[in-house]
């Protein structure tokens, strides 16, 4: 099948801007917020992915430019199999096309290029001519994954979710098209039709934590396009192929590599970033539902709702303790049970002030509310950058050695998810303890009205 149909979109009425808490101000990037508008909150942030999720669903597929990719559109392509294409656009051709060019003519100097003519890693003192085997050497060294005769035949425990894996194949799509990796456009034209179709290799579970990339994870699916025997593509009709078979009922040839693409399509951070995006996006629904639970308890409990007062915030004003607590009033308004500032309420029995729980919520999960929002800008930085090494710069036609492609943003952000819902786990574990707890809820225990069937169910 010829690849010129696959970048003939333009869009369906939108690329999905990403939303950032902060400027940022890359030359090709995320674009940069005014610094004059409020801060999104979190729930609208929440809302607004949940909602472009719904509208990429709606439309079916989205568009790839390199720097418009955010998590709304990784989960419309990784969780319900939306399409994805390359954006109409000659200069997004032309930027990598002149990678590749720039990079020839690099080598035809006699330049020594990290990967390219030389060895890896600590083999960097080390020259070759022979380029395109190098690429491949690459991908047979770095395909060193455990897998299971189960796994290989797609029913293991020991490989990564075809959710994962699709993530990770849009993403480094994605980072390509930013022209600084000195891959051809075909290679992701090949990518995203394999995804279209539904084609994701059987990538190996464990095997990297990108300290220098995803090489291992990437490697599987540079594989695929190698057309790799050994390689296991999973397709949308369960069945399991070996990626030559896969190449062949997807309509492609298997893709001789170029000078750096071996290097450019496993040197990278898409798997991590794209489990990234997963976790943000259950997260964040996570952190949503707390708060509708914490209002639910309060009414349970017969609480009060001072606790969420704008007052108590404004005079320790931490914005996710301020949105926290007028996310919790918005839930209780018209709420007959809790206790308000009313005269008559403040003659009510029992307790003067509620229990932690209830009534620390806010300082409890606003910081929790701060995390995410950055987390979220961390990840969609990390979606439009290049985590490729070298990189080529086609403006001053230089090649450059770094290291993007160390995910400590993902890790950091991720560390900090993980935190957050630690202490979610725990104010939840708090108020399901009091709720079951006679002596604060008001019910006698055991709470079955029938006697008979006390003495079976002491728990209920």
């Amino acid at each position: 099948m010829p690849l010129q149909d696959t970048d003939h979109l333009s869009g369906c009425g939108h690329h999905v801007t990403a939303v950032s808490y902060r400027n940022h101000d890359a030359s090709k990037g995320t674009k940069p917020t005014d610094p004059s508008s409020p801060l999104p909150t979190h729930a609208s942030q929440s809302t607004d992915i949940w909602k472009k999720v719904q509208s990429i669903r709606d439309c079916g597929f989205i568009v790839l430019d390199g720097s418009d990719l955010d998590v709304a559109s990784v989960i419309a392509v990784a969780k319900y199999n939306c399409n994805a294409y390359v954006a109409k656009r000659d200069d997004i051709a032309d930027a990598m096309n002149k990678s590749v060019v720039l990079l020839e003519e690099y080598l035809a100097k006699g330049y020594f290029v990290y990967g390219v003519n030389t060895g890896f890693g600590g083999s960097a003192d080390t020259r070759t001519k022979d380029l395109p085997a190098l690429q491949s050497a690459l991908l047979q060294l770095t395909q060193a994954g455990i897998l299971s005769d189960e796994d290989a035949n797609g029913n293991g425990l020991n490989s990564m979710p075809v959710t994962w894996v699709r993530a990770a194949m849009l993403i480094r799509c994605n980072t390509l098209l930013r022209g600084h990796s000195g891959v051809r456009l075909e290679i992701v034209q090949a990518l995203l039709l394999l995804l279209r179709k539904g084609m994701t290799p059987i990538v190996p579970l464990r095997g990297s934590i990108s300290a220098s990339g995803d090489l291992i994870p990437l490697s599987y699916i540079a594989g695929l396009l190698e057309g790799n025997p050994d390689i296991r593509v999973r397709t949308t009709t369960s069945f399991v192929l070996s990626a030559d078979k896969a190449l062949e009922l997807a309509g492609l040839e298997p893709i001789a590599l170029g000078p750096k693409e071996g290097l450019g399509l496993v040197n990278g951070t898409a798997p991590s970033a794209g489990l990234g995006c997963l976790a943000v996006h259950d997260a964040n629904k996570i952190l949503l539902l707390a708060q509708g639970l914490v209002a639910m308890s309060c009414e349970a409990l017969l609480g009060k709702a001072e606790n969420y007062h704008p007052f108590i915030s404004s005079v320790c004003p931490h914005p996710g303790q301020v949105e926290c607590s007028a996310t919790i009033l918005h839930f209780l308004e018209g709420s007959s049970l809790v206790q308000t500032l009313k005269e008559e309420d403040k003659f009510r029995p029992g307790l003067a002030q509620d229990r932690y729980a209830l009534r620390g919520a806010p300082q409890w999960l606003g910081p929790q509310i701060e995390e995410a929002c950055s987390v979220l800008s961390q990840i969609t930085v990390e979606l439009n950058s290049t985590s490729d090494n070298p990189i080529i710069d086609i403006k001053s036609g230089e090649v450059y050695s770094g290291t993007n492609f160390i995910s400590s943003s993902v890790a950091n952000g991720m560390e900090k998810t993980r935190l957050a819902l630690q202490m979610v786990g725990k104010l939840l574990f708090s108020l399901s303890s009091e709720l079951i707890n006679p002596t604060m809820q008001g019910l006698k225990f055991p709470w079955v009205p029938n006697d008979s069937l006390m003495p079976s169910h002491p728990g209920i």
